[in-house]
């Protein structure tokens, strides 16, 4: 079995929040994202993780358009 250390940075799946962070957008955006099934995520354990071939996806292309955020009762 490979070390983390074996793997290039390109092949490596991400958390949510590396990933954020690497494309520079907020945790939210990707949660949004994959609420609406814009984005692939896998369950390891408890964690989401975005698979590598699935950030290379949104690292080249960019983010899906997120449907707009609902507003919560109330607001105007």
């Amino acid at each position: 079995m490979a070390k983390h250390d074996d793997v290039p940075p390109e092949r490596r799946a991400r958390t949510m929040k590396d990933a954020a962070r690497e494309l520079a957008t907020s945790l939210s955006t990707l949660v949004r994202a994959r609420s609406h099934g814009l984005i692939k995520v896998v369950q390891f354990g408890r964690r989401p993780i975005i698979p590598a071939s699935e950030f290379e996806r949104l690292a080249r292309d960019g983010l899906p358009e997120n449907p707009p955020r609902r507003r919560s009762c109330g607001r105007s």
